[in-house]
């Protein structure tokens, strides 16, 4: 997968994939910190990659769980989302 420099860049399909790579665990070690390192990098919600690995009590930690999320705080802070 290509990194793209900002969450705008990504329709909500690509982004939810990209989520769903990090989320299979079928990837190495240092495969793995690339995704988490660029999912920290452009999502700049305050919980960070917690929305992957140590969601609050409740929250749905699906792939599709942890987009929306994202988009809900991002929506929240009139952050823009994604490009579609």
């Amino acid at each position: 997968m290509q990194f793209k420099n900002n969450l705008s860049e990504y329709t909500e399909q690509e982004f939810t994939q990209f989520v769903e790579l990090i989320c299979d665990n079928e990837l190495s070690e240092s495969e793995e910190d690339k995704l988490v390192s660029h999912f920290s990098k452009i999502v700049d919600h305050p919980d960070g990659t917690d929305l992957i690995f140590w969601p609050k009590d409740g929250q749905d930690d699906s792939p599709k769980g942890i987009v929306a999320e994202v988009k809900r705080w991002r929506t929240s802070q009139g952050l823009p989302c994604f490009k579609d």
